[in-house]
């Protein structure tokens, strides 16, 4: 669905529906990152401090993103669009913190690879999600597109209580209750790690470099080398499929060799494959660009997480995610 939003904003813009210009659709984009960011910085404080209620936040993720996905869907103004784009971004965002906290737990000693191997899942749906949205996009109106996806997201809603209801998190090793302030005192002091706040400036300038690329992508694909909704949405869906290879193996490795011996080339290989796109034009060259992306894009969010991960206590995974 997040791979697939990018393409059908193309799609709303390219056929002048609602009017929207360069300026607004850039807008909604950025009030999407502008959720999400506020989000994790308030919410995986709270997220570690109500560990016992992982699973059912949860399911509240995925009922929230079927009613967000909806109302998007019967938009009537850029304003409203601005303002659910801002709320569309919560649940995803929520979603991430107790997931990825909870296989840090239970992995510690394969976090890389465990963490990886999650996020192949997302790559799998990152990658059929413009497919899907550009093969939609052929024989539905926009709007509808996203009330399928309203209805996919309380299927997914069902499955997860069913086998993820009773999902917490472990108890502080020390033995300690921790309460609302203790968690904010301990979450404070993660800003003397050296270590976490170097990954999170390398984490902000990737996710500088990787949001333009994603969300940019379909515009280039279609208005400046002219592919239609499909074939665009194939040639996107690479950025995301070759991570399905690569994040488990990536992953597998660095906890063998350490995080940095994986992060430092993959992040130079991805600097220079971002150049190399807007090289090689519209040439059979641009499906090998978009794939070597590929094998880089979802994998280096990962492996920083695991590294920031791999210096704090039980307790905090949630909050440095």
């Amino acid at each position: 669905m997040e791979q697939g939003f990018a393409l059908i904003l193309t799609a709303v813009a390219s056929i002048g529906a609602m009017g929207l210009s360069t300026l607004q659709v850039a807008t909604i984009f950025s009030t999407r990152q502008l959720g999400s960011g506020v989000v994790h910085l308030v919410g995986g404080v709270l997220v570690d401090a109500w560990k016992k209620h992982w699973g059912m936040m949860l399911v509240g993720c995925m009922v929230a993103s079927a009613i967000f996905h909806a109302l998007f869907g019967v938009a009537p103004t850029f304003i409203f669009l601005a303002i659910i784009g801002v709320s569309m971004a919560v649940p995803g965002a929520i979603w991430h913190l107790p997931s990825t906290a909870a296989i840090s737990q239970i992995f510690p000693d394969k976090r890389g690879f465990a963490i990886a191997t999650h996020g192949t899942a997302a790559s799998i749906g990152g990658s059929l999600g413009p497919v899907l949205a550009g093969a939609l996009l052929t024989g539905l109106l926009w709007r509808n597109i996203f009330y399928l996806y309203a209805l996919a997201s309380l299927l997914v809603a069902i499955f997860v209580w069913w086998a993820l209801r009773h999902l917490q998190g472990k108890d502080d090793p020390q033995g300690r209750t921790i309460s609302l302030r203790l968690q904010i005192n301990l979450s404070l002091s993660l800003m003397k790690n050296p270590v976490v706040i170097s990954l999170v400036i390398a984490g902000m300038l990737r996710g500088m470099g990787l949001n333009g690329v994603l969300q940019w992508t379909p515009f280039y694909l279609e208005n400046e080398l002219g592919m239609g909704h499909l074939e665009a949405g194939l040639h996107y869906g690479l950025l995301t499929a070759m991570g399905i290879i690569s994040a488990p193996i990536l992953g597998s490795v660095s906890d063998k060799i350490g995080r940095k011996l994986i992060l430092v080339p993959g992040l130079l290989t991805t600097a220079i494959l971002c150049v190399l796109l807007v090289m090689v034009g519209n040439s059979n060259l641009i499906i090998l660009v978009m794939a070597g992306l590929g094998i880089f894009t979802i994998v280096m969010h990962q492996l920083i997480q695991a590294a920031a991960l791999d210096s704090v206590n039980v307790g905090q995974e949630a909050t440095v995610v």
